[in-house]
């Protein structure tokens, strides 16, 4: 049985992290696998033990904007390196798999140690800055595991010297559909027709989409409902949305804050909304499908591929509260039948994300990139 450990910078939740969680724990038994977080992601770390997932949680600073949080990033990088460097002289892993373009420092660890590593590329977009230091250690990895082709194809614009890399992978975020499966919907409410966005409330989910594309529908009976969490970091920007929603006096439009994501909130909705600029495999997305819901969408990450292949939603042709408004409009007049199979689509669809199908394609990757011979 060998050995993986899977690096996180990051500890405040996210889709990453629900990833990181939910193969490491469907992964357990196959491989021996370890999960290191930050040792100040009290609430990420009691989740891995109350699933009995191995972790350690070394000192480690994410890389953040916050002109506190970035001196400390930048003070303790070295350190914080040679305390990784240290973790995996102890646990002797056959490979790391860090999380994340920024997160340089399991990459750094890995090389310095001669142990062999995969990349993990979450997005589709970063700063200049970020990208320049990707680029510096691009050819460290000896693979990547990118989250859709969208991904795959920002990096390797970046880097060009990517494309050469043989030990390539595009995985899907896995979402657990055992607590979300439902039957194929069959109707729609009678009237208040109800959309669901779900995710954390950053500049990239578009929500200034939703609440441009609600002001263009006023003559409709229709809500949008936005859960989940605000960030101290993003509260700024939340007060800009709030503040266009005052400007544009739209009512239809709700921020209800954490609710938890499960088959019960799902059947309170009609549709599922994505109206994300930048996002790569949105979880909420997949998640959505697992519970029969037709989609309104951006042509984000892989989600335009999903909806053409499947059938099971409408896309906004562009980035604009027009273009997402004429999306809404034709979806709400499908017939219940039309309705009946966009659900059964979704459902078909969410096969493709389950967590057991996607934790075999890490465990295939995992395989191939340790027996490699040739680095």
């Amino acid at each position: 049985m060998y050995k993986v450990l899977m690096v996180s910078e990051e500890g405040r939740g996210g889709g990453p992290l629900g990833r990181i969680r939910m193969m490491a724990q469907e992964l357990q038994n196959d491989i021996d696998i370890t999960v290191v977080v930050p040792s100040s992601s009290e609430k990420y770390i009691n989740r891995l033990k109350k699933e009995g997932i191995k972790f350690c949680t070394p000192n480690l600073n994410p890389l953040t904007t916050a002109p506190w949080g970035f001196i400390k990033y930048v003070f303790f990088f070295i350190p914080e390196i040679v305390n990784l460097v240290r973790l995996i002289s102890k646990l002797k892993p056959d490979l790391v798999h860090a999380n994340g373009s920024w997160q340089f420092k399991g990459i750094i660890a890995a090389k310095l140690m001669g142990v062999r590593s995969i990349w993990h590329m979450n997005d589709t977009y970063q700063p200049r800055i970020v990208t320049r230091f990707f680029n510096l250690l691009a050819v460290f990895p000896d693979a990547y595991i990118y989250a859709s082709k969208r991904t795959q194809e920002y990096y390797e614009s970046i880097s060009p010297k990517l494309k050469k890399c043989e030990q390539t992978k595009v995985i899907a975020a896995p979402v657990d559909r055992s607590y979300l499966i439902s039957q194929a919907r069959t109707t729609r409410r009678s009237k208040a027709i109800r959309f669901l966005t779900v995710g954390y409330i950053n500049k990239w989910k578009g929500i200034e989409l939703t609440i441009a594309a609600a002001n263009e529908l006023r003559d409709y009976d229709i809500t949008f409902d936005v859960v989940g969490p605000i960030l101290e970091t993003r509260k700024i920007f939340a007060n800009k949305l709030y503040k266009l929603i005052e400007e544009l006096d739209v009512r239809t439009v709700s921020f209800l804050g954490y609710r938890k994501v499960d088959k019960t909130l799902f059947e309170e909705y009609d549709y599922y909304l994505c109206s994300s600029i930048k996002e790569a495999s949105p979880m909420a997305v997949w998640e959505s499908l697992s519970a029969g819901l037709p989609l309104v969408s951006t042509e984000v990450g892989d989600v335009a591929e999903i909806i053409r292949h499947h059938e099971c939603g409408v896309l906004s042709v562009d980035y604009n509260g027009a273009s997402l408004a004429e999306a809404i409009k034709k979806i709400l007049e499908v017939s219940d039948t039309e309705y009946h199979d966009m659900s059964k689509g979704a459902l078909e669809a969410s096969m493709f994300f389950d967590k057991e199908e996607v934790a075999k394609s890490y465990l295939s990757f995992y395989t191939q990139v340790i027996s490699e011979t040739s680095h």
